[in-house]
């Protein structure tokens, strides 16, 4: 049992509970690891061992922090971490696009990883690996929650289990929002049926549409490994350029692709007609789980909708590959990813904030910056504009990190 320490028990003592904080240490239990994985309700890529190694080797400020329970010597539940020991919170005016800060705060910040703890827990397994995060993390100043599912051992503590969290605040960034996925568990004529029959015509003509209009020669090409890296690059850096983007990958993104195909994590696609990039789509696929990370399509051809033949295209070879269970769309309630999906969950965005002036005032913009936001969501949603407002919110965000 690597990291166990035997002085910490729980459930009458059949629970022990301990702490890996290297890579080696979390790839020695890769195996049994993968396999509480491949029992998970929801599938998450970020949950995966190989996900927390390659996110170490991207960044020197980011390592793992890994807290196991065993019961009854066998793996029993895990709560994944990335520790970012130099977490830059700035007060500025990005948002309205102006470059700088007011003020600065450097954070010790703690990243949970996925939607809810890894393993078949009941309620004192559960208690007791956010007994052991919240130990092992006393050192950070916040943890984060990205996008825990609203029926997650997490969310529930967090809510119910006051004891365990009194030397925090709680600041909910995000609450409820819809996180769609396909189940890959039948072919694709079946899959389709989950439309109307108004709905796949309509696909069928887009489909055709675009074949006509390029003279039948459209098709998907695949890049899965290093070597078709370089036509991939400059397909993508071509399409980025002419899309809503309006720019190529940066190096950093090349070397992070470069570093999925290097462990047969990449999954990417182009929308090809002849010698012309139409649109893209940039994914991981671990375990059977499909996710992407980026997209795009050349605007100039928009009433053509080469994004929606991609996405028709992409999801048709993913059932035909055989070696898929879930596409998942990942965070962000897009009309699109409903359109698509066949399934879905809420989730919200969480932060733990330990009590002091320092990080209070760290996270007072933050915090106030959601009251619009809110506001502007519920007005959506009475106005039946809740997707284009989402819409612009992640296109925004998009645009402002790249100005910051």
């Amino acid at each position: 049992m690597p990291g166990t320490d035997a002085t910490t028990t729980a459930g009458g003592g059949d629970l022990k509970r301990g702490l890996l904080c290297s890579v080696p240490e979390i790839m020695g239990i890769a195996e049994a690891w993968r396999g509480l994985l491949q029992t998970q309700a929801l599938p998450c890529a970020d949950q995966h061992p190989q996900a927390l190694a390659l996110d170490a080797a991207r960044s020197p400020q980011r390592r793992p922090r890994v807290i196991v329970q065993y019961r009854q010597d066998k793996l029993a539940g895990i709560a994944p971490l990335m520790i970012q020991e130099d977490w830059p919170l700035r007060w500025g005016l990005q948002k309205i696009g102006v470059r700088g800060s007011v003020a600065e705060f450097r954070l010790r910040l703690a990243d949970f990883c996925g939607p809810d703890f890894v393993g078949q827990l009941d309620g004192g397994g559960a208690e007791d690996l956010l007994s052991g995060l919240l130990k092992e993390c006393a050192d950070c100043d916040a943890i984060r929650f990205t996008g825990v599912a609203a029926d997650s051992w997490v969310l529930r503590l967090l809510r119910h289990g006051q004891p365990l969290i009194r030397r925090y605040s709680i600041f909910r960034q995000r609450t409820n929002c819809r996180r769609w996925l396909v189940r890959i568990d039948r072919d694709y004529d079946e899959y389709l049926r989950k439309f109307g029959g108004g709905t796949r015509r309509k696909i069928r003509q887009k489909v055709r549409r675009l074949q006509s209009h390029f003279g039948g020669r459209v098709e998907l090409a695949k890049a899965l490994d290093r070597a078709s890296l370089p036509s991939f690059f400059r397909a993508v850096n071509a399409v980025g350029c002419s899309s809503w983007q309006g720019r190529p990958l940066s190096p950093e993104a090349e070397a992070r692709l470069a570093a999925l195909a290097e462990v047969g994590w990449l999954r990417g696609y182009v929308l090809v007609a002849g010698d012309r990039p139409l649109a893209f789509l940039i994914g991981q696929q671990v375990d059977g789980v499909y996710q992407p990370v980026s997209t795009g399509f050349d605007i100039s051809l928009e009433e053509y909708s080469p994004g929606y033949v991609l996405w028709s295209r992409v999801i048709q070879d993913l059932h035909q590959d055989g070696g898929f269970r879930w596409l998942d769309f990942g965070s962000g309630d897009l009309a699109y990813k409903e359109f698509w999906g066949t399934e879905s969950y809420l989730e919200s965005g969480v932060y733990l904030i330990q009590r002091g002036f320092r990080r209070a005032l760290a996270f007072w913009p933050m915090r106030v910056a959601v009251w619009p936001v809110n506001i502007g969501r519920w007005f959506a949603a009475a106005t039946k504009r809740r997707y284009d407002f989402d819409r612009l919110l992640h296109r925004s965000a998009k645009a402002f990190r790249r100005r910051a």
